[in-house]
């Protein structure tokens, strides 16, 4: 358990930056050998498994600091009132400086140092916190959701009825995966860069990593099929793969093949299929 004695709080704004540095050729400004001084950093923690830890286990007002899926940037995770908030460390570029907020930092201490200060935070969406407690490493809690977002894990569930043959809920499948996919539009048929999260049979997608609120929630479990794209004028944007809801069909697409494997092991899981998961 963690203690923070609140001294005073300095209000700003966490905004949506137009223009993002990719990461491709720069240096690596703060190096993991300074950021593993930092108790509340977590460098194996995506998204997905920071929700998870600290939805569960923080109270409000906890953050910790963990890598975004941009090279060099990071990414605060927050819990508020409401839900579990992500906030952008972006690099500056042609610099050794980075953006937090409103805020520039030019050194990792000056950023350390800026949250002993229990900064208040407000998003975009009007979130409002107090960053009080500092959510630290805990390298067993860490292994302990080392698998979520890496492959499909299937939960045996314990039930008191003695007949299971026909209960239908006798193993609930917990999917979980997460990454970059893209995504041709429902209406206008343009190709775009979108974060996929799959978790218990609810497939959402946001604009970006660091975006509060999903662009769109899709239940797996309404799915019809999920299966390889082989349209030919497809193929050009990825390793394409299709499911279909009612009367639309999503497609998506894989920078890989063996990222296409997966997904698809995961996706036709969630769904009920019966995709091997090997």
């Amino acid at each position: 358990t963690h203690t923070h004695t609140h001294t005073h709080a300095v209000e700003f704004v966490i905004v949506t930056m137009s223009e993002k540095h990719q990461g491709e050729g720069k240096d690596v400004i703060w190096k993991p050998s300074q950021l593993m001084f930092i108790p509340w950093y977590h460098p194996h923690v995506d998204r997905h498994k920071a929700e998870i830890m600290i939805g569960s286990n923080g109270f409000y007002g906890s953050y910790l600091l963990r890598d975004a899926s941009t090279a060099g940037d990071f990414v605060v995770t927050v819990k508020n009132q409401r839900a579990v908030s992500h906030f952008e460390v972006s690099h500056i570029p042609n610099s050794c400086s980075y953006k937090f907020g409103s805020k520039r930092f030019d050194s990792l201490d000056e950023f350390v140092n800026h949250f002993a200060d229990s900064p208040f935070l407000k998003s975009t969406t009007d979130v409002r916190v107090v960053l009080q407690t500092p959510y630290n490493r805990d390298d067993d809690e860490e292994e302990s959701f080392v698998e979520v977002g890496e492959h499909v894990a299937i939960e045996e569930l314990e039930h008191e009825q003695e007949d299971l043959e026909k209960d239908m809920t006798s193993k609930l499948v917990a999917v979980s995966r997460e990454g970059w996919l893209r995504k041709r539009g429902k209406f206008v048929k343009s190709i775009k860069n979108r974060w996929f999260v799959l978790v218990n049979a609810k497939l959402v997608y946001y604009e970006k990593e660091t975006s509060a609120q999903p662009k769109n929630t899709l239940d797996m479990t309404a799915c019809e099929y999920v299966k390889e794209c082989t349209q030919r004028n497809l193929q050009k944007h990825g390793f394409g793969m299709e499911a279909k809801f009612g009367d639309r069909v999503l497609y998506m697409f894989a920078k890989t093949k063996s990222e296409q494997k997966l997904w698809l092991q995961s996706l036709q899981a969630a769904m009920g299929g019966n995709t091997p998961l090997s």
